[in-house]
């Protein structure tokens, strides 16, 4: 084929990637440089529109200049050619800036021109763009996953700019013989087509391929015996593609290998030709290896780096990643730290290449392995690959509650109560009642409504609480694993100890210590006998005439008698049911054919494992083989307590959970003594922590822990400063930055700690902190150092199915014979956090008719400082949206209840005492309130990015506008819980209970 001669063919061994960044005179001639610049003139106008939007742009090289690819042509390529691809993408679809892929492809018989004029015009892109692109050199054949993910169909013809051939529209010649290749490539759930016109030669007819022979007045499509139905199905729209443009002048014949016919087929390439055998599949199991370039000594070094984490990497030098672990890609990456000097970035390329060539003399990289260069901070499509592997189309809906299924809802049942002494003791509430003040929920939010109305004034004899459990406690009455502790300080996190005189037991106070402090409170307080247990409040309907909510209670009075219908009025109602209680399951097909043993984290159950909810020997696993699904903060605790007992435990994870020191130990008697030795200690120390948390210290570290520590967290609950749309990539930027050395010390300890590296480097947590719960504990990383546990990743996807006796990842079963279910709770509905009524599962019905759970689907959150809204007078709740937040719950908790007690102690006290006062947000302080929070919004602009959670609800998105908006105003008070704190104390000091409406009604 004489017509397709090339000047200078291109030698793919000659260079590589060494010209992006470096030193252009070292790799391209002096004579290439002047006919690129004459060509370009002083400007590139090529670039004037380049990385502008979203989308995929393409150049190809023609005669020195960059000429754009029309987009209609987007996908095919031509062997004599070279190209620049331009993918341009936002991290998150509130990102304020562009990120980059930047590609330039060789075709196998472009020339030494256009080849060397690519890499010279990629870097001249590069320059333009800032730096910000992840730069990679693709050659055909060889193309990189990340190339070809962005074409449906990705084809290689034969021919070049240099030939004058453009398209295969015309009537074709009737000696046409072209041969094309027909493969799937795998791209997430899509099968992308990949064509390539190779040489029409026996050799090329291979076992398990499909082939398209264009003959010009005939197209034929072979399909070898073990060839993919999906390639026979891909092979024969190609063969229409071809055709279709000729009108009439062609025709399809499809010839299946063993079949009549196929001989005709296989005779276009000689007398007696078979197929030739499959290929064998490459495989690697070459272990990464990582090497650093620096001129910190005044020459230029080139060394060895033993452990290939990112921990390793340092901002101040430039690194080589060898990473041949995938044998059909394999590519070496350059990192470019931030503060690396300009020696190290023009040399590190360079360097990467001559390490190509050493490795190729060896026989360990071939000519084509791809050489991929970024820079720091601008890594982040890794991460936003990782967190796409989690990403799920069914969102939030990817869970059940087990309490809403006929089939599962044994899951929910409560595993500690005792019917028969409840149905035998006299009930706090009987049918009819006409109470002042209804408090739902018996945790400490509960305990704190009540407890802080009585020290504002009101009556005890006026209370009454009703809990769905059968003790006090909430979230520490359901949960009781064995491991169970709380991960902030007990001495802030226990409230009220300074006036019940308590001292915790331990810095991070256990489980059961937890629940009886709750009940140490009701006790003080004389709250036992007012309160109902296992109730669920249905519903509440305010009467407008009687001034009283109109109530509805079910209570469950166990398997032996029916549930109890109870209706009361009451004058005042809180919704204090809290997050943490009702567990949620993942909707796996084939559960509900497990026939082992099987239970969720918050319902543990001590008649399978053995042991107690205060002494966890679990000596019923001695031989038994266990599997926990999740590895969040639940199970962090919960792992090292089965590892000290399963005859084996299997860990099944899609998240790593960072894991932090904890430093649990006793209490020191002495140390207590200088804590406590000071009135309002507690709330000293509180606000001090929240200071710390948010990066606005107020005096030393009292605390000094793990939280305290992590400067970046206050990226998830808010901190000083209104952040305005124009500033928000500098403070994301900024979070990052804060984040960094916290993440890389977490990384470092992971290594260090998990003796297997492979297992080392899964359990190391990716993401930024603000995107999950950050966790701390002494002995969960230890626990993977044992011969009886076993790490089972899942690569961001989940566990895949279950069989009768196994769990199924990835194809592969682990045999399990008891399950543990540590999969988080249901703390939304439908992808929305929902109403304070319906995350407590009472339908609330205000004035007018105005249904509760309408009203914020349509609207979004509506409240004055997040405890009530307009058109429900005499209902209060802690949050949590539209508050201030903290990692230590119980603060907010004591702050918003405390809030409430003295508004409605301010509010009776000015018109008097009367059952028919009513408390009602005013419209305008609602939506004045809404557009404060709306303000601070922006500060969280960095979270809908992250890893699905239920931080994100499972990284549900939002497309429209006013859903947007909603979410905005429904969001947390971004200027942080010390600044909130601040606003309430300047609301209450006014004294003017400003936005409240008060009606005595007498």
């Amino acid at each position: 084929m004489a017509h397709l001669t090339k000047p200078t063919v291109y030698n793919i061994e000659d260079s590589n990637i060494a010209l992006l960044g470096s030193d252009a005179s070292l790799s391209i001639d002096i004579g290439l440089e002047k006919h690129v610049r004459e060509a370009a003139g002083d400007k590139e106008p090529a670039w004037d529109n380049a990385g502008t939007e979203t989308g995929l742009q393409i150049w190809r090289i023609e005669q020195f200049k960059v000429v754009e690819w029309p987009k209609d042509r987007q996908g095919s390529f031509y062997n004599g050619d070279s190209y620049i691809v331009l993918n341009t993408y936002k991290t998150s679809p509130d990102a304020e800036s562009f990120s980059y892929d930047l590609h330039f492809w060789l075709g196998e018989e472009t020339s030494q021109d256009e080849a060397g004029t690519a890499a010279y015009k990629t870097v001249e892109l590069d320059d333009h763009l800032h730096g910000v692109p992840i730069q990679y050199r693709e050659v055909q054949g060889y193309e990189s996953p990340r190339f070809l993910s962005y074409f449906p169909r990705f084809t290689v013809l034969r021919g070049g700019v240099a030939t004058g051939f453009h398209h295969v529209t015309e009537v074709p010649p009737l000696d046409l013989h072209k041969l094309y290749l027909i493969k799937l490539f795998k791209h997430g759930t899509k099968d992308n087509l990949v064509v390539r016109e190779v040489p029409a030669v026996a050799e090329r007819i291979v076992e398990g391929d499909v082939y398209v022979l264009d003959k010009g007045v005939h197209v034929w499509q072979f399909n070898t015996k073990t060839s993919s139905p999906k390639e026979k199905f891909k092979g024969a729209e190609f063969s229409q593609s071809v055709v279709e443009p000729r009108q009439g002048h062609c025709d399809v014949q499809v010839f299946d290998a063993g079949a009549s016919g196929a001989g005709t087929f296989l005779a276009e390439f000689g007398d007696g030709v078979t197929v030739s055998p499959a290929r064998p599949s490459s495989a690697s199991d070459a272990a990464p290896r990582l090497f650093r370039l620096s001129d910190a000594s005044g020459g230029v070094s080139f060394s060895h780096v033993d452990s290939v984490s990112r921990s390793a990497l340092d901002s101040a030098d430039a690194f080589l990643l060898d990473d041949a672990s995938d044998a059909a890609y394999p590519a070496i990456y350059v990192w470019i730290g931030k503060d690396a000097s300009l020696t190290e970035k023009r040399l590190a390329p360079q360097y990467a290449q001559r390490y190509l060539y050493e490795q190729q003399a060896d026989g360990h990289h071939r000519a084509a392995t791809s050489i991929v260069k970024m820079r720091e901070g601008h890594e982040s499509e890794a991460y936003i690959e990782e967190r796409n592997k989690r990403v799920r189309p069914d969102g939030i809906k990817q869970f059940l509650r087990p309490a809403d299924t006929a089939e599962f809802k044994y899951l929910d049942d409560d595993p500690w109560v005792d019917h028969d002494a409840f149905n035998r003791a006299t009930p706090a509430i009987a049918e009819g009642d006409d109470v002042k003040f209804l408090v739902v929920g018996a945790g400490f939010g509960g305990l704190s409504f009540a407890v802080h109305l009585i020290e504002a004034g009101f009556s005890a004899a006026d209370i009454r609480i009703v809990d769905v459990a059968g003790g006090f406690g909430g979230t520490w009455y359901w949960n009781r694993y064995p491991g169970l502790m709380c991960d902030v300080e007990s001495y802030i996190y226990m409230p009220l100890l300074e006036q019940t005189g308590y001292m915790p037991k331990h810095r991070y106070a256990y489980g059961p210590e937890l629940r009886a402090h709750t009940e140490r409170i009701a006790e003080q307080w004389k709250l036992s006998d007012k309160t109902l247990f296992r109730t669920q409040c249905r519903s509440s309907q305010w009467d407008a005439d009687a001034k009283r909510w109109n109530v509805q209670l079910a209570e469950n009075r166990g398997p032996k008698e029916p549930k109890k219908e109870i209706k009361l009025k009451a004058q005042y109602m809180f919704i204090a049911s809290g997050t943490l209680n009702t567990p949620q399951i993942p909707r796996l097909p084939g559960f509900d054919k497990f026939k082992g043993e099987h239970f969720h984290t918050s319902r543990w159950n001590y008649d399978i494992t053995g042991g107690t909810d205060v002494q966890w020997s679990l000596d019923k696993l001695k031989d038994k083989r266990v599997g926990i699904l999740g590895t969040g903060a639940t199970a962090v605790q919960v792992v090292p307590e089965l590892a000290k007992w399963a005859k084996h435990l299997y860990v099944f994870q899609r998240t790593p959970s960072s894991v932090d020191v904890r430093g649990q130990r006793p209490t020191d008697p002495d140390e207590w003594k200088k804590i406590t030795s000071t009135k309002g200690w507690q709330r000293a120390r509180s606000n001090n922590f929240n200071s710390w948390l948010v990066n606005a210290p107020i005096g030393e570290d009292l605390v000094d822990d793990g939280w305290t520590h992590s400067r970046a967290y206050f990226g998830l609950i808010g901190g000083p400063g209104i952040v305005s749309p124009d500033k928000i990539q500098d403070h994301v930027a900024m979070l990052h930055a804060n984040d960094l050395e916290r993440a890389e010390r977490i990384r470092a300890r992971t290594s260090e700690v998990v003796k297997d590296p492979a297992t080392a480097d899964k359990l190391k947590h990716w993401y930024p902190t603000w995107c999950k719960r950050p966790t701390f504990h002494d002995d969960y990383l230890p626990s993977f150092n044992l011969p009886n546990v076993t790490l089972v990743d899942t690569d961001g996807k989940g566990v895949d199915s279950m069989t009768e006796d196994a769990v199924i990842v990835a194809g592969t079963p682990y045999p399990i014979d008891v399950l543990v279910l540590s999969t988080g709770y249901s703390i939304s509905t439908g992808g929305s956090i929902g109403s304070p009524g319906q995350r407590a599962g009472v339908k609330v019905i205000g004035r007018d008719g105005l249904d509760m759970d309408e009203l914020w689907v349509r609207e979004g959150a509506e409240t004055l400082h997040g405890v009530a809204s307009h058109g429900f007078p005499n209902l209060f709740f802690p949050g949590p949206l539209q508050t201030g937040v903290t990692s230590n719950f119980t603060f907010t908790l004591t702050l918003l209840t405390s809030h409430v007690a003295k508004m409605l102690a301010e509010a009776e006290r000015r018109v008097g005492s009367s059952n028919l006062v009513t408390v009602e947000v005013t419209k305008a302080a609602q939506d004045e309130w809404g557009l404060e929070i709306l303000k601070r919004a922006a500060w969280f602009s960095a979270v809908p990015g992250c890893t699905p959670s239920y931080i994100n609800r499972e990284a549900a998105k939002i497309t429209d506008v006013k859903d947007q908006m909603k979410a905005a105003r429904g969001a947390t008070w971004g200027e942080g819980i010390v600044n909130f704190t601040e606003v309430l104390n300047a609301w209450e000091n006014e004294g003017e209970l400003r936005g409240i409406d008060i009606q005595a009604n007498l």
